[in-house]
């Protein structure tokens, strides 16, 4: 039972450890055609037909800094 405890443990951080290295800064743009429209949403918030259209159509970019520690 030790063994299997120490080798769930021993796995569980090298795959932690892998996702430490994942790397995600850089500048991540919305595909608005992939993606759901947001329409319904904004309708239910009161937002005007022509907000709705105008948010559609906006190109969302967002830029991702992350500092990592040790």
């Amino acid at each position: 039972m030790r063994l299997l405890i120490a080798v769930f443990i021993t796995l569980l951080s090298l795959a932690l450890s892998g996702f430490a290295s994942v790397n995600f800064n850089g500048t991540w743009v919305l595909d608005l055609k992939a993606s759901d429209s947001p329409e319904a949403m904004l309708k239910r918030m009161g937002v005007s037909a022509f907000e709705r259209k105008l948010a559609a159509s906006t190109k969302l970019e967002y830029l991702f800094s992350a500092v990592w520690r040790k």
